[in-house]
């Protein structure tokens, strides 16, 4: 694991700090033990997307959208007048609004409160008045003025949540990156699927190289890309069975990413 470190810090550029950069991306010295590291990042990323998350909700409820239910992998905001609709927020980083369904709500009246029991039973012996169709009966360009008007006022926090969701789950991939890496190269498991093993390391050698072109070109693949070079450098290249020049000439030629990959043929 000590290489494996040492040959992370080689493949990526240093660089220094920006006076604008993001305090969020910020990375802080990194004093725990390897052992600790993941939970301890993966801790920080989730306190980021929650963070997040509550922003975008805080901005909904400014726009009057107040009835919060929390749900298994979403939260609903929905606005008291029903034609103005509701927003999910999923944990996944979307965000979608949708109109109301026509429902039952026991409205407030000046002897009972809004849901309350004695308001229940008011809707017994007044059923029209508790009908909430406006959902479904405002026009389409009403609604779509409304929708506008509330994405557009999220809008930049709504992108902030679905990064920060993004760099969570690239956090947790480098995470786990190490042992499906080594798994790969000591026993031939392929990274993606449940195929046969890898029997040669030529063919692991082009497992690896194949999944660091595969990566998207974003900071997030980047992330992992990076990941996969310093498990490259530590391990790969100081094996009996290093990356050829030819392989890496082959990669570079076509790869689909602007930055090649570069590795050093001896120590």
């Amino acid at each position: 694991m000590i290489l494996w470190w040492l040959g992370l810090a080689l493949a990526q550029e240093p660089a220094a700090a920006s006076p604008d950069e993001d305090p969020s991306t910020a990375t802080e010295p990194d004093t725990a033990s390897d052992d600790d590291a993941p939970y301890e990042v993966t801790v920080y990323g989730q306190h980021l997307v929650d963070l997040a998350r509550q922003e975008v909700l805080r901005d909904l409820k400014a726009q009057g959208y107040t009835d919060r239910f929390e749900e298994d992998g979403y939260v609903l905001m929905r606005h008291p007048e029903p034609w103005k609709g509701q927003v999910y927020v999923y944990d996944d980083g979307w965000v979608r609004m949708r109109r109301q369904r026509p429902r039952i709500e026991a409205r407030e009246t000046s002897i009972a409160a809004r849901g309350s029991l004695l308001a229940y039973g008011n809707c017994l012996i007044h059923p029209i008045r508790c009908m909430r169709v406006g959902g479904w009966v405002v026009s389409r360009a009403r609604f779509q003025a409304q929708k506008g008007r509330v994405l557009r006022d999220i809008e930049e926090d709504s992108a902030v949540y679905g990064d920060r969701v993004a760099d969570l789950a690239v956090e947790q991939s480098v995470a786990a990156l190490p042992a499906r890496l080594e798994a790969l190269w000591e026993q031939g498991d392929p990274l993606r699927g449940d195929g046969p093993p890898l029997a040669t390391y030529a063919a692991r050698r082009a497992a690896l190289l194949e999944g660091w072109d595969q990566l998207t070109c974003t900071p997030w693949g980047d992330a992992m890309r990076q990941g996969m070079e310093g498990f490259l450098i530590a391990e790969v290249q100081t094996s009996d069975h290093p990356v050829t020049a030819a392989e890496l000439d082959r990669l570079n030629r076509g790869r689909s990413c602007p930055r090649p990959l570069e590795l050093p043929t001896r120590w």
